[in-house]
């Protein structure tokens, strides 16, 4: 017999509070309250805390949660057997990490994509082997990654603040399927389309993963 579990990720939801709470509202019926748990993955997090479900939601402090030390910087959970990290994300060292900012700022002025091979390199071979899946925010990019039986993911970000040329806010849903040898794992990105008077989303990034764990 297959069991199920749905698990929705957003992260850097550093938007006006108004439009969060348009995008929940449109989102809360299909997604938030189908959902298993929620996991906020770092910044913003006072921007919709509000509207998240205290009872089913998790919080991963961010680089820009000045006041929110009551939440850690990691945690690692297990979801019936998929040793799992959540992180916000590893800054390189802070001058290096606001030059590669401002340059790929320029970059997107010129219409060119962002330079971060270098943060995933550091990212993958920090955490690569050690955890059955990596999920983190900060980068406001969407991937997924599978490197020596570790799943990496990011879901992108909940606001129109990106630094690659898409702006359309994202979150991720990771849908588990289970049964007694295997464990059937669907990443999932849906993106906010705002070019109508209601927005809805749509999914624009997807992966199947069979785990034999």
């Amino acid at each position: 017999m297959f069991c199920h579990m749905d698990i929705v990720f957003i992260s850097d939801t550093e938007e006006k509070p108004t439009l969060l709470r348009q995008w929940y509202h449109q989102l809360e019926n299909e997604v938030f309250k189908k959902s298993d748990k929620i996991i906020h993955l770092g910044d913003g997090i006072k921007n919709i805390r509000e509207l998240l479900p205290e009872d089913k939601t998790i919080y991963i402090k961010g680089n820009h949660d000045k006041n929110n030390d009551d939440f850690s910087e990691r945690k690692v959970i297990n979801f019936d057997g998929l040793c799992t990290l959540l992180v916000h994300g590893d800054r390189q060292d802070k001058i290096a990490e606001q030059l590669n900012i401002w340059i790929n700022r320029l970059r997107g002025l010129i219409r060119y994509t962002p330079l971060l091979d270098e943060y995933y390199s550091k990212l993958f071979s920090k955490y690569k082997g050690k955890y059955d899946l990596v999920v983190y925010g900060h980068i406001h990019i969407p991937r997924i990654d599978f490197i020596n039986k570790t799943i990496f993911f990011c879901p992108g970000s909940l606001s129109l603040k990106k630094s690659s040329l898409d702006t359309k806010p994202s979150f991720g849903v990771l849908e588990i399927r289970f049964g007694k040898n295997k464990k059937y794992l669907v990443f999932n990105v849906f993106s906010l389309s705002l070019k109508e008077k209601s927005p809805r989303f749509v999914r624009t990034l997807t992966k199947k993963i069979v785990w034999l764990k």
